[in-house]
């Protein structure tokens, strides 16, 4: 899996890249503000039809931190902290799903 975190204008670009456990190579861009509002990711390819449209909103948590919600049809499906260390060199992205579907935590090494 491939993270980017980029300044956007007023707001973040953040894309991510990976590959499914069945070879499946699919691409999320979203453009958003840390404002609690819902925003709309981009799936390339597109998700199959008949699958629940998804948003996603970002709260500031600290300086180095901030709060993700994903839903689909409108109900919380994850929540996820994403926390940068303080040399910037590493992020952490602790993920509860909703209904305890399980836990991931993630670490992406700057490059």
């Amino acid at each position: 899996m491939t993270l980017t975190v980029t300044d956007a204008g007023g707001g973040k670009y953040k894309s991510v890249t990976e590959t499914s456990v069945a070879g499946q190579a699919y691409k999320v861009e979203i453009t958003f503000a840390i404002d609690g509002k819902d925003y709309a990711p981009v799936i390339t390819p597109a998700p199959p039809g008949g699958m629940p449209p998804t948003t996603e909103s970002y709260e500031k948590v600290s300086a180095k931190a901030y709060k993700s919600t994903t839903k689909m049809n409108g109900q919380v499906a994850a929540t996820s902290t994403s926390e940068v260390s303080a040399d910037g060199k590493v992020m952490t992205v602790k993920t509860t799903a909703a209904g305890g579907a399980g836990d991931v935590s993630l670490v992406f090494d700057k490059k």
